[in-house]
């Protein structure tokens, strides 16, 4: 952990590693990056099948004057994109039921200062491609909103829907009968 900060200053524990002599990079192959920001969203969609808990998670490294991620912090993302881009039922904490998440994986936002000081200053948003090589695209503080919101897929910039697709779900309906007597019915309720 030998290389000092190019901008900004270390935590006190970043300025512990980088100084310890027993995590020195080079002699131990050693790379160590830091997580900018986990977004986590709690949606509560309601479609024909009724309402349902979904998790929405992505990670965004954020660099400020012009910069992308590159060298080892560049594969080291992409590793951790292709491992976290899914979705999957997951335990929770406390005993709660599972739940289904969407993690989008890792993304980079390249701002021109530290931060955008209006929502028409432009940035540039980076996403992976299949070659593990980050493709840009330039948009506005307010689109950007958007993506770390999910009103917006951070991987195609596409509105977000969270809508079931192909699900089935069947119900026993009670339908009273003129004469006083209820039938039960079988229906089959489709997202």
């Amino acid at each position: 952990m030998t290389r000092q900060r190019a901008y900004g200053e270390d935590t006190p524990f970043g300025k512990w590693m980088r100084d310890h002599k027993d995590l020195e990079s080079i002699e131990f192959s050693l790379y160590v990056t830091d997580v900018d920001f986990t977004i986590h969203r709690y949606c509560y969609p309601i479609d024909g099948l009724g309402q349902r808990e979904v998790h929405l998670l992505m990670h965004l490294e954020v660099k400020t004057r012009g910069g992308l991620p590159e060298g080892y912090q560049l594969e080291t993302q992409y590793l951790l994109h292709q491992l976290l881009c899914q979705k999957r039922r997951l335990k929770r904490c406390w005993g709660r039921p599972p739940i289904g998440v969407w993690h989008f994986g890792n993304f980079a936002v390249s701002l021109v200062g530290d931060a955008p000081r209006s929502a028409t200053d432009m940035v540039t948003w980076a996403r992976f491609n299949d070659a593990g090589g980050l493709e840009t695209t330039t948009i506005p503080a307010s689109t950007l909103v958007q993506l770390i919101k999910f009103d917006r897929r951070p991987d195609t910039l596409q509105p977000l829907r969270l809508s079931r697709h192909h699900k089935t779900r069947r119900l026993v309906e009670s339908v009273p009968q003129p004469l006083g007597f209820v039938l039960e019915r079988l229906v089959t309720k489709r997202s």
